[in-house]
């Protein structure tokens, strides 16, 4: 019901056959919220995962910095990454651990709420410290006095 709520175009992304796909779909209950025009699956002949995720980006017409993938997978989020996406990966397969990849790992969906998303799609960089370096202090030769016996005190 929250789908229908939130105005938020979505597709889904399947390296399953469109007749296994919608027969999932609608024994799940889930085939009014992923339209055919919204569906990419293996059907449709895209050459590998990175171009399926640009598909399904264009058929729900956003830009893929503006796209969110849900997977369980490493791989998944490492080629989410290549395009720009975010990732969220559910903690299922893998171990957390290895998802560090991940924009987000949760454990159930649950566990997702609006803030998750917003610092997702979070532009400020005021959040993380900058880095100031010291230029000058490195570049000046520092000169000791060296005590002889000419040392004028």
């Amino acid at each position: 019901d929250t789908l229908r709520e939130v105005d938020m175009p979505i597709a889904i992304m399947t390296h399953l056959d469109s007749p296994q796909l919608d027969a999932i779909l609608d024994a799940t209950g889930l085939a009014e919220y992923f339209p055919p025009d919204k569906r990419v699956s293996s059907s449709d002949n895209y050459s590998s995962e990175r171009s399926e995720m640009l598909g399904a980006a264009l058929r729900v017409e956003q830009r893929p910095d503006e796209c969110v993938i849900f997977d369980n997978t490493p791989h998944s989020s490492n080629e989410a990454h290549e395009i720009f996406m975010k990732s969220v990966s559910f903690v299922d397969h893998y171990a957390r651990y290895e998802l560090l990849t991940a924009d987000l790992s949760v454990a159930f969906a649950s566990d997702l709420d609006l803030i998750s998303f917003v610092k997702l799609f979070d532009k400020r960089t005021d959040l993380e410290p900058a880095l100031e370096l010291d230029v000058t202090s490195g570049l000046q030769k520092q000169q000791r006095k060296v005590q002889t016996a000419f040392w004028d005190e």
